[in-house]
């Protein structure tokens, strides 16, 4: 791991070098199921409610979320790497969408602009890291020729 970045929704690693995708799929299951592990571990019904709720939040399917990446390589196994991401990158904008939908009406109806907040944060955070990944691989097909 080269770097450990902070996130508003959790730690994103950044590696010296690419890690396959397999691998890259494994250590993205390793933080939902360690949150399902302490919520089997610890009987106090806070705890057990906190980590269920970070483990399915962390699966919904919008990148840089570990759901994100797992689908983007589940993706990339079934359908090849180009049109794996492609995919992926569908799926984390419907997601992104009806994240924001979602949360204009969590807005309306119970005025939890909290959930706004948190819409609008994986937003830039997500496409900030498809802006990245778009520039990335602009770069790297340039460079094979």
């Amino acid at each position: 791991i080269k770097e450990i970045v902070l996130l508003p929704i959790g730690v994103n690693a950044k590696y010296d070098e690419k890690i396959s995708g397999v691998k890259e799929f494994v250590i993205s299951l390793a933080g939902p199921l360690a949150s399902f592990l302490f919520a089997i571990l610890f009987k106090d019904i806070k705890f057990v409610f906190m980590n269920i709720s970070v483990a399915i939040f962390n699966l919904i399917p919008i990148y840089p979320l570990d759901g994100g990446k797992i689908l983007r390589n589940f993706f990339a196994i079934l359908f090849g790497k180009k049109k794996g991401r492609k995919l992926a990158y569908i799926v984390t904008k419907i997601f992104i969408t009806l994240l924001l939908l979602i949360s204009i009406i969590l807005v309306a109806y119970f005025k939890n602009y909290y959930a706004l907040l948190l819409g609008i944060c994986i937003y830039s955070i997500a496409k900030e890291e498809l802006e990245k990944e778009q520039f990335y691989g602009i770069i790297n097909y340039l460079q094979t020729y």
